[in-house]
C-alpha cells in the first residue's frame, strides 16, 4: 500500500520501513510535533494518534479494528519498544522524527526549532531543514 502523504524524493524512513496510512480507517497520516509522550503520526480521518512501531508492516496486520487495539500477543513487544520510541522522543524533546522534518511545513518548523526543550542536535536538523526549504531554487 502506497503512503498518502506526499513524500520528497529522497526521503527514506530508514529501516524497518514503515507505512504512513492508518492501520484502522486506512486514511493518511500526518507527522505532528508535540510533546515527546506524543505518537509523531497523527490520522487526519479518525484521529488516533500512532507510534513509528504500529505501523511497521509486521505489527500492522496484529491490528484489530473491532476492538480498536493489537492482539494480545503483540501487546507486551510494543509496550515495551514505544517505550523506546518515547525515550528517544524525550532525549530530543518532541514527538517529531528526523524523518519527518521532509514533511513539515516552514511554518512548522519555524515553530519546532525555537521550542526551549529541543536538544541541540535535533535542533541542529530543524535549522538544516529549515535552510533547505527556504534556498532559492
Amino acid at each position: 500500500m502506497q503512503p498518502n502523504v506526499q513524500i520528497p524524493p529522497g526521503f527514506n524512513p530508514g529501516q524497518p520501513a514503515y507505512d504512513t496510512t492508518c492501520p484502522h480507517c486506512g486514511g493518511a497520516l500526518q507527522p505532528i510535533a508535540l510533546d515527546p509522550a506524543t505518537a509523531p503520526w497523527l490520522c487526519v480521518a479518525c484521529h488516533i494518534g500512532w507510534w513509528t512501531t504500529e505501523l511497521q508492516a509486521d505489527v500492522r496486520v496484529q491490528w484489530i479494528p473491532a476492538s480498536q487495539s493489537f492482539h494480545w500477543r503483540a501487546v507486551p513487544w510494543l509496550i515495551s519498544t514505544i517505550d523506546q520510541e518515547q525515550a528517544a522522543a524525550a532525549s530530543v524533546g518532541t514527538s517529531a522524527r528526523a524523518d519527518q522534518l521532509a514533511l513539515f511545513s516552514l511554518e512548522t518548523l519555524q515553530t519546532l526549532s525555537s521550542q526551549p526543550t529541543l536538544n541541540r542536535g535535533f535542533q541542529g536538523q530543524v535549522g538544516a531543514m529549515i535552510a533547505q526549504k527556504t534556498a532559492p531554487a
